[in-house]
């Protein structure tokens, strides 16, 4: 009898355990809706802390690369561009507003280091343009007023010169900071923009090799003859770049996307000009590469207003 009891009692508890569980079970999909509306509240948050890895992870990539470049170039004056970005970037986020920083600024040297992400493009009509991949700031672009280095981190290119546009801005950055200069003045513009090619040019010639060395020979050789057809000296007019520099993709494998390769272009042909420009007027030359910058930069956007 005993026995039977404690069966009955054993059957009526798992009764009262499985009504228990149909009841919670029920209540759980009753809450559905809410359930989905907290992850929808929840999901922006995420997507924020994807947004900032990816971030971090990007400056890590671009400074490596930078870094790796100074080191084999054995440049001493990259080696000291790199160590002014690790110890002063501050990384941050485009915002509506402008940008937010995503780390504490260290010291009076600090400045913005902003990687642009797949979807910055809705941050409002500036960051809209830096996004565009022909629109403002070229690949990357430090901002004097905004103490801010923004790069297009979301178009692809080659870690070689991911880590010469990083030693580029990078520099510009230093200068700026570091000195405090006019920057709004045409003629300080110029000569830092000089100042920064002449460096870039270097670095790119320790690394390029002797093909790379040829390349900028024939092409200084090429331009001095398109002026003379043209009846003019080095200094006097400007020949535009070709469209096309096949060798570039020999020397530096396959660029990875448009603006790669117009960078690069973009970069030796500065460089002929320059080498021309030494070959013409030695002494003198820094002024008139100063000049030139000027030339090929109106009406890009790129001088001072």
């Amino acid at each position: 009898m005993n026995k039977i009891l404690r069966s009955l009692v054993l059957v009526l508890a798992i009764c009262i355990s499985a009504l228990i569980f149909l009841s919670l079970y029920k209540k759980d999909e009753d809450a559905g809706p809410k359930k989905n509306v907290q992850a929808v509240e929840e999901k922006p948050k995420l997507e924020e802390l994807v947004s900032e890895k990816n971030r971090f992870i990007l400056r890590a990539t671009w400074l490596n690369d930078a870094k790796e470049v100074a080191e084999k170039s054995g440049d001493s004056e990259a080696m000291g561009v790199i160590s002014f970005i690790e110890k002063n970037s501050a990384l941050s986020e485009p915002t509506p507003q402008g940008a937010r920083l995503l780390e504490a600024g260290n010291g009076p040297l600090w400045f913005s280091f902003i990687p642009i992400v797949v979807g910055d493009d809705s941050m409002g009509p500036m960051w809209e343009k830096y996004y565009s991949p022909m629109g403002s700031g070229g690949v990357a672009n430090f901002q004097p007023d905004a103490r801010g280095l923004v790069i297009k981190s979301h178009i692809k290119m080659t870690p070689f010169w991911r880590g010469i546009i990083l030693l580029h801005e990078g520099r510009h950055a230093r200068e700026f900071i570091t000195r405090q200069y006019d920057w709004k003045d045409t003629q300080v513009f110029c000569g830092e923009e000089r100042d920064t090619h002449d460096f870039q040019n270097r670095v790119t010639l320790k690394l390029g090799g002797k093909r790379y060395h040829d390349l900028v020979l024939s092409l200084a050789t090429d331009i001095e003859g398109k002026l003379k057809t043209k009846g003019y000296k080095s200094g006097q007019a400007v020949v535009h770049r070709s469209s096309h520099i096949p060798e570039l993709e020999e020397i530096f494998t396959p660029a990875q996307s448009t603006l790669e390769k117009d960078y690069r272009e973009s970069s030796v042909w500065i460089h002929a000009n320059f080498l021309l420009l030494e070959q013409t007027f030695g002494v003198e030359a820094p002024e008139k590469k100063a000049l030139y910058l000027k030339t090929i930069y109106s009406g890009t956007g790129i001088l001072p207003d």
